[in-house]
């Protein structure tokens, strides 16, 4: 069933800042590697490595040839913000457990979990450029109890094999990608009892029905609680174009749903 709670999460959290504004370009992309920026943070990171924008690391991917690539994983999206500051607000959720963070890209909450005292993070993604800026991302922050794999949830050999928490945002699209993702978060909570399911989602669904077909495909016997989660902060008036366009992005809300597996 899907419990939907009206209350907000408590809105006095420690927030996480992105200053977009303040980037620093590291490199302009080559033969190997995408166009990468260091970008100065607050709350629980100090900085983050990323693509400067989707635009850039797009004509990136054309020089490789790559047309079919997805770009979205170049940019903080609000969800991983807002998932992000809930784990600041509650970092009991994740201390001392295993974690896996699916479709992390960046890995901000990945990260977030790390440095709140995770005994162990594994971030994974189906692209190995986002890990790579999230290790570097990890390096910046001094974090070692990260780890990364390149992960197809279609693909059972390439799955993490076991986790305490799992978290992931804006991963509900497809009905054929929702369905795999639920199968390999039961994959990965086959040998935890009591696994906790932490999913940040757009209020407004992505693809109707998404959150339903999540609740089905993991089984009639999971209930599905979804709580509003507080807008993230950004700077603001922004000064970029970059900046212009996160501050923009970072205005929708965003909801949590959480279950145990």
């Amino acid at each position: 069933s899907l419990a939907v709670e009206n209350t907000e999460v408590d809105s006095t959290m420690k927030r996480f800042v992105l200053h977009v504004d303040q980037a620093t370009r590291l490199t302009e992309g080559g033969f190997t590697l995408p166009p990468m920026s260091e970008v100065p943070c607050t709350g629980p990171l100090s900085a983050m490595v990323k693509p400067p924008n989707v635009d850039d690391l797009y004509d990136w991917y054309m020089t490789k040839e790559l047309p079919d690539a997805d770009p979205s994983w170049g940019v903080v999206w609000p969800t991983a913000v807002s998932l992000s500051n809930y784990l600041v607000n509650q970092p009991q959720i994740v201390q001392d457990k295993k974690c896996v963070e699916l479709g992390s890209g960046l890995a901000l909450c990945g990260l977030t979990s790390a440095k709140l005292g995770a005994t162990s993070v594994v971030i994974s993604d189906r692209e190995p450029y986002a890990l790579h800026c999230a290790l570097s991302t990890a390096s910046v922050n001094k974090i070692t109890n990260v780890e990364a794999a390149v992960v197809d949830w279609t693909d059972e050999s390439s799955m993490v094999n076991s986790a305490e928490v799992i978290m992931a945002s804006d991963v509900l699209y497809e009905k054929e990608a929702i369905e795999a993702f639920a199968t390999a978060c039961k994959r990965i909570a086959m040998t935890n009892k009591n696994c906790t399911l932490l999913v940040a989602d757009p209020k407004l669904e992505r693809t109707p029905g998404a959150r339903e077909a999540l609740r089905r495909a993991l089984g009639e016997d999971v209930q599905l609680d979804i709580v509003d989660l507080p807008s993230p902060e950004y700077d603001s008036p922004s000064q970029t174009v970059d900046g212009k366009d996160h501050e923009l992005r970072m205005q929708e809300p965003t909801v949590l749903i959480k279950c145990t597996l």
